[in-house]
């Protein structure tokens, strides 16, 4: 068991977005959390997880949640966030989370893996820059 304050986590950063690193995947048997700090006029890129599932309460800023079925496909908006909201992100569904205003949007990521961490992203960190390259390749 242990205690962390948000913003004091092992801090990554994206060219739309920062993860602060709260609880790593390392330290748990199938879980990560971490904040997430999307900065104003930026959005996370279209993705899905085959391998997790998401919970993101949102703590400051406003946001849109944005959709897809397949890869293909145009995407939709499914919902505006705010803080106090909750959204879970099911297994394999596609999303982007976009900022609304002039302000960033923070919400806290809550990601459960229910089959375990996948064998090539042991860590949280190791995630990330897969991450990254991928955003870097496109």
């Amino acid at each position: 068991m242990f205690k962390i304050h948000k913003n004091k986590g092992d801090h990554f950063e994206f060219e739309s977005h920062i993860n602060e690193f709260l609880i790593p995947r390392e330290a748990t048997k199938s879980s990560e959390t971490f904040l997430v700090i999307v900065k104003p006029g930026k959005s996370s890129h279209m993705h899905k997880h085959p391998e997790q599932e998401q919970t993101f309460y949102v703590t400051k800023g406003k946001g849109e949640i944005w959709t897809k079925k397949k890869v293909k496909d145009k995407a939709k908006k499914f919902c505006s966030v705010k803080s106090g909201d909750l959204v879970f992100i099911p297994i394999d569904d596609w999303h982007q989370i976009k900022t609304v205003g002039k302000t960033s949007l923070e919400y806290v990521c809550f990601n459960a893996f229910p089959k375990g961490f996948p064998e090539k992203e042991k860590t949280s960190i190791s995630h990330a820059i897969n991450v990254r390259k991928m955003q870097l390749d496109k």
